[in-house]
């Protein structure tokens, strides 16, 4: 338990100085990389009203009960969706502030779905054949495919 207490601190801390408003304008101006500004203002407009209200408080000392207040009072002004935004711009802000925002990684695999022009080919060629039936619903239902295990 003393090795935890010794890791803790010596972690990083922000600034005193560093408010909640600081942490959301430097998320916005860097921590959106790949974002367009439209989106980059959509967050900024949702966050606005919050802001104006624990904006000054450092992120280390903000609490769920004074973030739950902010969202309470401007709940009657937005909807649900903005109120969303509004809350994980904040939380993504303030964990950027705290430096453990995980970068992007590799890209993913390739899909291995078929594409529209594929599927049109095997429709096609599947035409007269007696298993075309199971070809032309198989796909889109999934209900003839047997789950693993049930056979």
């Amino acid at each position: 338990m003393n090795v935890l207490r010794e890791e803790l601190g010596q972690a990083p801390r922000s600034s005193r100085k560093y408010a909640v408003n600081q942490a959301v304008a430097d998320w916005l101006d860097g921590g959106l990389p790949g974002r367009s500004e439209r989106t980059k203002e959509a967050y900024k407009h949702a966050a606005g009203p919050m802001l104006a209200k624990i904006g000054h408080r450092p992120p280390r000392e903000l609490t769920a009960l004074e973030l739950r207040g902010a969202l309470e009072s401007v709940s009657g002004q937005f909807t649900t969706r903005t109120l969303q935004i509004a809350r994980n711009s904040l939380e993504r802000a303030i964990r950027r502030a705290e430096l453990i925002d995980v970068p992007h990684g590799k890209t993913g695999r390739k899909s291995k779905s078929l594409t529209l022009a594929q599927a049109q080919e095997l429709l096609k060629a599947a035409q007269g054949e007696r298993l075309y039936p199971y070809v032309l619903i198989s796909p889109t239902t999934h209900a003839l495919v047997p789950r693993r295990g049930t056979c």
